[in-house]
């Protein structure tokens, strides 16, 4: 065939829909105006296709071949290496076939529109040509073969942690993309459809990583809850409960246990028998809990003292509350008010069109956008407020110009600039408290008591010395001083073991309504727990009093002491259920000088009492001993202990039991903001099992063992 006859028949491939021929051996793109080498055949033109036009690269990639592509690529013997979808394949019959070739059939003539991808794997025709899989001939990916049922259960395995952990909704595995998507990443794969999903492999997944937790809270000797209510959109109730422990290694986890509907009635017995069936349903033992963190309400907080345990409330809840008070306050409300007056206005387009083109032209800078707050959220009402106070010349300037300054009532007085002020200063840093102490990676319980006392010596200074924050007057240090006291009568009704006292000098009278004794007993048992969890934690040590550090030294040491009755305990109940052969040889009892010694003691010269006496005597010298360890605030504690556990053994497995603790029961509430995502408007109709394996993945993915 002569080179003319070859361009002639070469103009009718489909890599010339874009071409037209140029002088000599070019040809020009008709897209870009490029010219391309043609050569002898259509491989420079394919290529320029692919890489500055891929969209029609694609369309024509996937239009059925002519013979003129077919003998174009035949005659320049070139391998594409950019397109991954091919590999080169060689057939056994390549050689009974390049002696005696069949005859192809003649292929239907070009569709003007392209052929639609197909997502099944092609099945072998008894039409396709030999000399297609010939030897040195290139195999689309599309050949290969179906996954067998092993790898396709463990690709269906792979799909459902994509859709559970990722908050997806089930039916996407039915979608047409994803299918489309499936089949390209792994020609020949069909995705499992939504009843597979809810009914095989989410349960797999389920039951997989439970039995993965499991395994972890049977190792651990402490754990520790926290738990929280919440009402979907469905309006279904839901318990949600967390579990956290150290293990050997000292490293903190924090577990969701489950998220289940609860649709009996919220009292105190109730939800104690919620607690003993998840319990049970998890196989831990109720000796091993620790604490159970909850909010504020008082049938949770029953519940959990009727399962005898301590229970830690909230420290982001309690702070909210005193929050809640400082916005009572009639110039904090006046400047709310304000403040939400001034973003409805320029909340409008028009206004923030005018205002944003404003500032750029008067002061070359691009103004930021007013936030929105969130109700029920009050940390979420400062970025507002800090938006207001840093652009406040900009709003000034344009309200002034705007519409003839007919909308300068809108802007901020200079009374509420200085309640802004005042109440940004005193609230930032709550609010990096807050965030700080809703943490699940690192210790926070132990930093309760510490934190408190903290912000009864800010208030202090603030009223008595004027000691002033940034950005205040040096005579709003007393109205500064008077919020931080809202907010510690809160603190110290949760948490100090003289609360009413405290309460009642701060207001210069009696303490504010009438002192329940659920109320006082729960303050003096949690006072007493988290007087261990900081003495524990040697960063914060020294910021107890001394009262604070002799109740944590006599607690530890009534604990040891409790620790060895129990031990003494069960030692004599397995004596006496044993069988003769199972039964343990007698205590061995101390001979010669050291006899002596021990009845000169008072002792009955059994080594079994003396090694009894040594643990509370070795609890006694490690303890002085850690007293005079100093810690910096910004170390890892749990690093700490992980080197120093040998010095301190008994010591140290206290520490793995109270520095679990949490200080808010924030875990809790991230499973609902997550359940609220599961359980949406869109997908209300979901079974309660199905959103709660959903929830229970999707919190837990980094233990889900795949």
């Amino acid at each position: 065939m002569s080179r003319k006859e070859g361009e002639e028949k070469g103009l009718r491939s489909k890599w010339w829909k874009y071409f037209t021929k140029g002088k000599g051996d070019l040809a020009i793109c008709t897209l870009c105006k490029a010219e391309v080498a043609k050569g002898g055949g259509t491989t420079n033109l394919k290529n320029h296709i692919k890489r500055h036009h891929f969209s029609e690269y694609f369309v024509l990639n996937n239009m059925r071949s002519t013979d003129a592509d077919r003998s174009a690529d035949d005659e320049d013997q070139a391998f594409d290496g950019d397109e991954v979808a091919r590999i080169t394949m060689a057939s056994p019959g390549a050689a009974s076939t390049s002696s005696s070739p069949s005859p192809t059939p003649t292929p239907p003539p070009l569709s003007p529109s392209p052929v639609p991808v197909s997502i099944r794997s092609p099945s072998p025709s008894p039409m396709k040509s030999k000399k297609s899989t010939g030897l040195g001939r290139q195999t689309s990916i599309t050949d290969f073969k179906i996954p067998d049922s092993k790898s396709t259960d463990r690709l269906h395995m792979h799909v459902a942690y994509f859709v559970a952990t990722s908050n997806l909704p089930l039916s996407l595995v039915e979608k047409e993309g994803f299918i489309r998507l499936c089949h390209t990443l792994r020609p020949g794969y069909k995705p499992p459809g939504r009843k597979a999903l809810t009914n095989n492999y989410i349960p797999k997944l389920y039951l997989s990583t439970k039995e993965n937790i499991e395994s972890m809270l049977a190792e651990a000797n402490w754990v520790a809850l926290s738990s929280d209510t919440w009402t979907s959109v469905a309006d279904d109730s839901y318990v949600g409960l967390s579990a956290h422990m150290i293990d050997n290694k000292w490293q903190l986890f924090a577990f969701t246990l489950n998220c289940r509907a609860f649709n009996e009635d919220h009292t105190g017995i109730k939800l104690k028998e919620w607690f003993n069936e998840t319990l049970r349903d998890w196989h831990i033992d109720l000796n091993k809990v620790v604490s159970v963190s909850i909010d504020n309400g008082d049938n949770i907080r029953l519940a959990v003292d009727l399962l005898g345990k301590p229970s830690m409330r909230c420290f982001g809840h309690t702070l909210q509350t005193g929050i809640t008070d400082i916005a009572d306050l009639d110039s904090v409300s006046k400047l709310k008010t304000a403040s939400h007056k001034m973003l409805n206005f320029f909340s409008s387009t028009k206004v923030w069109n005018r205002y944003e083109a404003f500032v750029q032209k008067t002061y070359d800078v691009s103004p930021k956008a007013l936030p929105h707050p969130v109700k029920t959220r009050w940390w979420s009402e400062l970025p507002l407020l800090r938006v207001l106070r840093d652009e406040e010349p900009f709003h000034r300037a344009f309200l002034a110009d705007y519409d003839s300054g007919r909308h300068l009532g809108v802007r901020l007085s200079e009374e509420n600039m200085r309640t802004l002020n005042l109440y940004l200063s005193t609230l930032e840093p709550i609010e990096e408290l807050s965030t700080v102490l809703s943490a699940d990676q690192y210790v926070t319980a132990s930093a309760v008591l510490p934190v408190m006392y903290g912000l009864e010596k800010m208030a202090e200074r603030l009223q008595n010395s004027g000691a002033s924050f940034d950005n205040l007057d040096e005579n709003q240090d007393a109205a500064a001083a008077d919020m931080l006291k809202l907010i510690l009568r809160k603190v110290h009704k949760r948490y100090s073991p003289s609360g009413a006292e405290k309460d009642a000098a701060e207001t210069g009278g009696e303490a504010r309504g009438p002192v329940r004794n659920c109320d006082v007993k729960g303050r003096e048992t949690l006072y007493k727990l988290l007087v261990k969890c900081s003495y524990l934690d040697a960063r914060f040590r020294d910021d107890l009093t001394a009262e604070d550090r002799k109740c944590a030294a006599e607690q530890l040491m009534e604990e040891i002491e409790e620790s060895v009755a129990v031990s003494k305990q069960k030692g004599k109940r397995s004596t006496t259920t044993s069988t003769p052969e199972s039964e343990s040889p007698p205590p061995k009892k101390s001979r010669g000088i050291a006899s002596i010694f021990n009845k000169l003691a008072g002792g009955s010269g059994d080594s079994e009492v003396s090694e009894e006496e040594s643990l509370e005597v070795r609890l006694a010298k490690e303890m002085s001993k850690y007293d005079l360890v100093s810690v910096a605030k910004d170390e890892d504690i749990l690093a700490w202990w992980r080197l120093h556990e040998s010095s301190f053994p008994l010591l140290g497995g206290l520490a793995k039991k109270y520095l679990a603790i949490p200080a808010t029961s924030t875990e809790s509430e991230r499973i609902f903001s997550f359940a609220g995502i599961v359980i949406s408007k869109l997908r209300s109709c979901l079974a309660g099992s199905n959103a709660e394996k959903l929830i229970f993945l999707g919190m837990n993915k980094r233990f889900v063992p795949m």
